[in-house]
């Protein structure tokens, strides 16, 4: 896309000096509506680098905090505390077995293939599969995090896993998900509307230059100017 755009500009930069003489009978390739364009795509693009630049962010922070391991990168993302939970607590004694099931159902239904579900309203069609099974694993971690959290004797040696740090992490991965719901309501409108303004720019720039070429002739400075854009 940046490369269209660029080539609008270069476009309009050699129009400019055309002034009157570039006179084309077609509006969407009359220098005012190319100028146009070009303003509106500006315009766009400012509005859609941020958001996206964000939005990326966002998701690289929820990936890692969500599948990073320890040995590779020195820090167990939500899926492998769950596990460990699940284990530590299913040496806890006889007691303690149906808390075990029940955090051993939650940490199965986190496998990928498991986390997949269908919209649960219109709102949710409009999300991705991706985002609607990062919700469906959160809320199999949430269900676990209320487990250990109404266990007084679930007192890890490692504090990473400790009721605290684990509510707290599976509260951050749901913030995470919220702010990245709330980034796409936000950037989706602006990327379709960049995405039609985009559309028909290659075949602008050809009329525009095809026009130039004829109008002025094959061999003028002013078709010379534009030719290889």
């Amino acid at each position: 896309m940046a490369v269209k755009l660029q080539r609008l500009k270069d476009m309009n930069t050699a129009i400019t000096p055309m002034g009157g003489a570039y006179n084309p009978a077609k509006n969407e390739i009359k220098a005012a509506t190319l100028s146009a364009k070009e303003t509106t795509l500006d315009g766009l693009e400012t509005q859609i680098n941020p958001l996206e630049t964000a939005l990326n962010d966002k998701q690289e922070q929820r990936y890692f905090k969500t599948h990073s391991l320890l040995e590779k990168n020195g820090y167990d993302g939500i899926i492998k505390q769950s596990r460990r939970v699940a284990g530590l607590v299913n040496e806890m004694g006889e007691v303690h077995q149906d808390k075990a099931e029940m955090i051993r159902r939650a940490v199965n239904k986190m496998a990928p293939k498991d986390t997949r579900r269908k919209p649960t309203g219109p709102d949710d069609k409009t999300r991705s599969t991706s985002e609607r099974a990062f919700d469906s694993m959160f809320s199999q971690a949430e269900k676990i995090a209320e487990i250990i959290s109404a266990m007084p004797d679930y007192l890890p040696a490692d504090g990473t896993i400790s009721s605290a740090t684990y509510t707290t992490n599976v509260t951050d991965l749901k913030n995470l998900s919220k702010d990245i719901g709330s980034i796409f309501k936000d950037v989706t409108p602006l990327q379709k509307q960049r995405s039609r303004e985009y559309k028909n720019l290659p075949k602008l720039i050809t009329s525009s230059k095809n026009y130039i070429k004829n109008s002025f002739g094959a061999t003028s400075p002013q078709y010379d100017s534009v030719k290889n854009i």
